[in-house]
């Protein structure tokens, strides 16, 4: 049997919430039984809901800076604020987003979002992700006896594509990206840099079925995922270094060049 993703309705999430007993309650609803190698796709918003990961507009005083991005790329002044104070850099920005380095990731407004929010709040990016995956799929195994992986999932844009896709924040239980240099293609011919990013992919088709707006599918449960479960964490280690990433250390050169120029 080929790849399937189901889609699993939960009820609205409050801060704080057992964000796991949602999820064995929606399978209950869903007349579904975790099976040994299913994969658990979450919501990176349901995972901060859960932490209590918010901040309110009307608390937070935007600095100058803020102003002066907010004034520029026509953003509130106190979103553009959390954006600043959760931003490892900010790169640049198009109207309505910034342009941020989060945790080796480029990324809009550093994670930061107002969609599906509580009125008058911001939701921020999960904390740890790569731990609180971990402890999801830890306590699956403890009240289920099943062994699954589980991802973090959120969305992001592609340099000069329209849309929104998805792409994995954290995994757990599963080797994200498989490494396929020095194997063969179809003539024989070395591969020479690929290396594909099975979660990525697993997360955008999840993200298909999560939706952008009022669907409540927080999460996915994928089955028969070509995947081989291992008991280890991966965030950070997906991603790889600015000058060996096409866009970026292009990207990085064209403003050193105008720079000496």
């Amino acid at each position: 049997m080929g790849l399937r993703l189901i889609p699993l309705k939960i009820r609205v999430l409050h801060p704080g919430d057992d964000l796991l007993e949602a999820v064995l309650e929606a399978l209950k609803e869903g007349n579904l039984k975790l099976r040994d190698g299913d994969v658990l796709a979450v919501s990176s918003k349901a995972v901060s809901i859960a932490q209590k990961r918010l901040a309110k507009l009307e608390d937070v005083k935007p600095g100058d800076e803020a102003l002066k991005l907010a004034s520029m790329y026509d953003l509130e002044p106190n979103f553009a604020e959390i954006v600043l104070r959760e931003a490892d850099r900010v790169l640049g920005g198009a109207r309505g987003a910034l342009l941020t380095l989060k945790d080796g990731t480029l990324t809009a407004n550093a994670g930061v979002d107002q969609k599906n929010a509580p009125s008058g709040y911001a939701v921020l990016p999960p904390k740890d992700p790569a731990d609180f995956s971990r402890k999801i799929r830890v306590e699956v195994f403890k009240r289920t006896g099943k062994k699954v992986a589980v991802m973090i999932v959120d969305s992001r844009v592609t340099p000069l594509r329209m849309g929104t896709v998805g792409y994995a924040l954290a995994v757990s239980g599963f080797k994200p990206v498989v490494d396929l240099r020095f194997k063969r293609d179809l003539f024989g011919r070395k591969v020479r840099i690929t290396r594909h990013s099975v979660a990525d992919d697993l997360s955008s088709a999840a993200h298909v079925l999560m939706g952008e707006t009022d669907e409540r599918n927080a999460i996915v449960l994928i089955r028969d995922a070509p995947i081989d479960l291992v008991d280890e964490e991966f965030d950070s280690s997906m991603n790889i270094k600015p000058e060996e990433c096409l866009f970026m250390a292009s990207l990085l050169k064209k403003l050193e060049e105008g720079k000496e120029g």
